[in-house]
């Protein structure tokens, strides 16, 4: 069994923090020895279960030199993963050093990160794309889907880079409707506005809003990390992992929106397994989104396009519930993680 070490920068409510704890604790399941280290100094998962051991800076050094797979994975961690930037502990009276380590080097890539900042901070967004060719050939990199596998080959020279998909948890998302239903159709808009891959007011609320206006109330509801971006009738910030499955379980449909996704955006794959029809218009990636079969999707930028699903989704009850079906059965069948982590291990161990 092996001593596998993970480089993140910080464990809050986000999909990349999921997987990475996904990938850990199936790993532990498997009896392989799994740590996770924040940079931020952060010590604990508190909104995830974890059967993993989240470290500090004081464990940092003996676990790394013990380790036989280290991985670092988002913008921040592969300089210091692969030893050409230093640690820097957060603790009073302790000095920068350097990560060093026997074991194997990875790049679990969830996200063509540099987007993130294209237009608010291009001169990260640039260092970014830097580390993705500084990288090659020093960190063996894992993408979760075809678009990244195709971006690190087709611009960056990468060759035969592996994908590892996520999977879903079945045993956290699954029809729970708990809050009962209105008259009035009710749509879910996860995600907020302070992320400028993402999008909310654009698309999202905007079709909500040409909705309202023109054909009839709605009930709207959303959640997010952040207080809501417009006018909800019902909105959490930071509900906890039950309550979010019980939100989704609730809602007819959720309309998703992404400038960027060219991973693999959880909120819709989640929406499927608790029995919540989709609509969404996304740039690239997502695998796991089938037009017609599973959900409704446009380019992004398409907002008549998204506005013309919503009230087909909402009008049509035929296809609302053949697409509820479709994605429960798409979960069932594509989604599971075991056949994931054979991957990874298969990757790890190789």
């Amino acid at each position: 069994m092996a001593r596998i070490l993970y480089v993140t920068l910080g464990l809050n409510p986000c999909g990349g923090t999921r997987i990475i704890n996904e990938h850990l604790n199936r790993l532990t399941d498997r009896g392989h020895t799994c740590y996770l280290f924040a940079l931020n100094g952060e010590m604990s998962i508190g909104w995830m279960p974890t059967k993993f051991k989240v470290i500090g800076e004081d464990q940092l050094k003996r676990v790394a030199k013990k380790a036989d797979v280290v991985v670092a994975t988002e913008a921040n961690t592969p300089l210091k993963v692969s030893g050409d930037e230093p640690i820097k502990p957060r603790g009073a009276n302790t000095k920068p050093f350097y990560l060093e380590t026997k074991g194997r080097k990875f790049y679990f890539i969830q996200m063509r990160e540099s987007l993130f900042w294209a237009h608010s901070n291009p001169r990260w967004a640039g260092k970014v794309e830097l580390d993705y060719e500084r990288m090659r050939g020093v960190l063996q990199p894992i993408v979760i889907s075809k678009w990244l596998k195709a971006f690190l080959e087709d611009e960056y020279g990468y060759e035969d880079v592996p994908i590892v998909p996520n999977g879903l948890n079945t045993e956290m998302f699954y029809p729970d409707p708990t809050f009962p239903k209105s008259e009035k159709p009710r749509v879910l808009i996860e995600g907020h506005g302070r992320n400028e891959a993402k999008d909310v007011h654009n698309m999202s609320y905007q079709a909500v809003a040409v909705y309202r206006k023109n054909i009839q109330p709605i009930e709207l509801w959303g959640f997010s990390q952040y207080p809501a971006p417009g006018d909800f009738d019902s909105y959490w910030v930071l509900p906890s992992q039950k309550e979010i499955r019980q939100i989704y379980s609730s809602c007819d449909v959720l309309v998703k929106a992404s400038r960027y996704e060219g991973g693999s955006g959880l909120p819709p794959i989640e929406s499927m397994a608790c029995g919540c029809a989709v609509v969404v218009a996304i740039y690239m990636g997502n695998d796991d989104l089938l037009d017609g079969h599973n959900c409704l999707k446009v380019d992004y930028g398409d907002a008549q396009g998204m506005y013309d699903n919503l009230k087909r989704v909402l009008h049509e009850e035929g296809l609302r519930k053949s697409l509820v079906k479709n994605g429960l059965e798409y979960v069932k069948e594509h989604l599971a993680w075991d056949d994931k982590i054979d991957l990874l291990e298969a990757i790890y161990a190789a």
